[in-house]
This record gives structure tokens, sequence and C-alpha cells, in this order.
């Protein structure tokens, strides 16, 4: 989070975070000694801001998933690296802050205001969820290890004869780095097209084929990706296909951290981990303020059958 939008993040977070840990229906507010109890938001936020809901559901899930597989992997997180990230994200929210009320409200003071508890009480929370992210990427990538994976680079774009014409240029020994950075649509162009490491079940089932019969150092064919009502066209080269990891988590914790560094974790892989952890835990979605409203067991992330998850 880095504009001022962050602020009503805070106030969403730090509210969420009060509900959730009030027991049972527990009232949260009043007026005129009219209560206000924890399910009369819940339902007001499902009615107004349904996504909302459902992101912070999915977030509760994730926390759990992730909590279930780092004990099972053995997966930490060393407090040193905790508050360094705590630290950053407060700076973060300072500068937003500051860019929002131009140093008229110091930041103690916006949460002392808005939320009712001093600075060491917010950190106190915000550490919580700061913790749960640095978890989950260990968790994923550090799965990702264990399976079999390919290091790959793209480049896509919306056009099939322009896709084409860059097949022909890069068998013609092109920079495929040079052309993904000039040419492709893809959030890895930046990177020179380099992607995080692709297991199975990441791309189409066609595409994946294709994908994973490559060598390294080999570029595939032009590869048709549809989404609904429109195409984009994707060439891979494959860097490397590492074999498996089996080894403790604390054997190769400095090669996880050396990864996540040089490519931070994307949506898209919490999206395919989820997706995998509901094959193996029991996760159900039973409606909105926890009454089964007969749409048990819905997953969470829905998969797309049309288009690359990515």
């Amino acid at each position: 989070m880095r504009d001022s939008n962050i602020l009503s993040a805070m106030i969403a977070l730090v509210i969420g975070a009060s509900l959730l840990r009030a027991p049972g229906d527990s009232v949260v507010a009043s007026v005129d000694g009219q209560e206000i109890r924890k399910s009369d938001v819940a339902d007001s936020v499902l009615l107004f801001g349904s996504q909302a809901y459902v992101d912070a559901m999915r977030e509760c899930v994730q926390r759990i998933l992730a909590e279930r597989e780092a004990e099972r992997l053995k997966v930490n997180v060393p407090d040193a690296t905790i508050d360094k990230a705590l630290g950053d994200e407060i700076d973060q929210e300072k500068s937003a802050l500051l860019v929002q009320y131009g140093g008229k409200v110091t930041f103690p003071d916006f949460v002392r205001d808005h939320f009712r508890m001093t600075e060491d009480e917010y950190r106190a929370r915000i550490r919580v969820a700061v913790r749960t992210k640095l978890l989950l990427a260990r968790v994923i990538r550090y799965g990702t290890m264990r399976e079999e994976r390919l290091t790959l680079r793209t480049i896509v774009v919306r056009d099939k004869a322009k896709a084409l014409e860059l097949q022909e240029k890069l068998r013609m020994g092109a920079d495929f780095i040079a052309l993904a950075k000039r040419e492709s649509i893809d959030p890895s162009a930046k990177d020179g097209g380099k992607l995080p490491p692709v297991t199975h079940g990441v791309l189409q089932g066609e595409i994946e084929k294709v994908v994973f019969a490559l060598v390294p150092g080999q570029v595939s064919d032009v590869l048709t990706v549809v989404d609904r009502d429109s195409s984009t066209y994707h060439l891979f080269r494959l860097l490397e296909r590492p074999d498996p990891v089996d080894k403790p988590y604390a054997d190769v914790a400095g090669e996880v951290e050396k990864d996540l560094a040089s490519k931070p974790l994307e949506a898209y892989e919490v999206a395919q981990w989820t997706r995998k952890m509901e094959t193996t835990h029991d996760v159900k979605v039973v409606g909105p303020a926890g009454a089964d409203d007969g749409k048990a067991d819905v997953p969470i992330t829905p998969k797309k059958e049309n288009s690359k998850e990515r």
C-alpha cells in the first residue's frame, strides 16, 4: 500500500481485527443504548461491499492454511525479518498520512483518534498481518521447490502476426530478454519475461504439455491463450528444470529468501496454492454470517477454465 488509500485499508484492517477478537456475537457499538453486534456489521459489509467480505474471508482461510502448512513443513519466519517488514509497512503508512494531511496530524494521534489505541497496540495488530504475509510466501515457495517445476521466461502479445514475427527474430538469434522488455504485455516484462517457478496446474492443460516438454534453452512455438472473447499469444523459453528439493526447510531457508528477494510472490501463485490446499484440507464456505445457506463446499478460488491463471 503506497498511496492515500492506505488510510481506508488501515481502518478496515484494525476494525476487522477488533471484531474478530470479540467473543461470540458480541456488542461492538451502541447508539442511545441500542446495541450493534458483530453479525450486524458483517451483514452490512456483505450487503454493501460483498467483494470486500469475500476477500476478508479468503484471507482468513489462507491464514489458517498457511499456519497449518507451516507447522507441517516446519517453516518459520525469523522475528528480525518480521520486525523489518513491519517497520517498512509503518513507514509507508506514515508517508501516506503525511501526503493526505500535510503533516498536520501525527501518526500516534491518528491511531489514537481513529482506532482508540496506542501506536504500540496498533503495531502489535499489524505485526500479525505482516507475519502471515511473510509466512504464506515462504510456505508457497518452499512447497513449490519440493515439486517438479520450471524456470521460464515469456513474451505475451495480443496480435498473432506480431507473435510470429517475434518467434522468427528469436530463431535468428534475437535476445529474449530485450524482446520481452520491449514487446511483452505481461507484468513479467520488466524482468525480461522471467516468471516465478511454474509447477503443474498453473498453465492451461495443452500449454502445460508443450512447456513441460521443452529442453533448457528451447523456445516454444506461438501458443494461444483464450480468455472469454479475447486471445493472447505466448512464447516461452525454458531456462532450467531444477530437481525437486528433498531437504528440511531449515536447510534451504537461505535459498527461499534469495528466491523471494529476486522474484516476490505473485497473486496467481497464492490463488494456485490455495486451490491445491482446498483439495487436501476440509475447506467450506457456509454463508455470509456463519449460517449455512446451502452453498457449502464452494471453492474460494474458482478455477478459470479458459485462461492462463496469472
